[in-house]
């Protein structure tokens, strides 16, 4: 979670500004390796890492906002030209009562962009929701 955390509040020297991009970033990976020492990244022919990160204007609260995140149907709902498919597979960890501190669920989602010449994409993603601070 402070790796989460550090990599969403710095930009510096972890994240590039591509020169096609106007709110995007990537990440540099050789910075990341240097701060963040993993020896269980997995690696293989078939391994394709994505890092990326954009900042934008929500006009809903943040408490809906997280509701849609970790509700499958809302999030295929919010995104219906992407997400073509998103189901939670297994949930980890329960929040706490009144809260969406400390949910822990895994889901795996199928998205893809508007063009016959793109193939779907399936994805397994860990969504993970922490209370960072009293008003974050």
């Amino acid at each position: 979670m402070d790796e989460l955390v550090r990599l969403v509040r710095v930009n510096e020297p972890f994240w590039g500004k591509p020169s096609n991009s106007q709110d995007g970033y990537t990440l540099h990976r050789e910075s990341y390796e240097q701060v963040f020492l993993k020896n269980n990244h997995f690696k293989g022919a078939y391994v394709c890492e994505e890092s990326s990160k954009y900042s934008g204007l929500v006009k809903i609260s943040g408490i809906e906002l997280v509701g849609i995140f970790l509700d499958s149907i809302k999030w295929t709902n919010l995104f219906p030209t992407i997400v073509t498919k998103a189901e939670t597979i297994k949930v980890f960890e329960i929040s706490s009562r009144g809260s969406r501190d400390g949910a822990l669920l895994l889901v795996n989602e199928e998205m893809h962009i508007l063009s016959p010449l793109v193939r779907p994409r399936e994805f397994n993603i860990i969504r993970y929701c922490k209370k960072v601070d009293p008003e974050v």
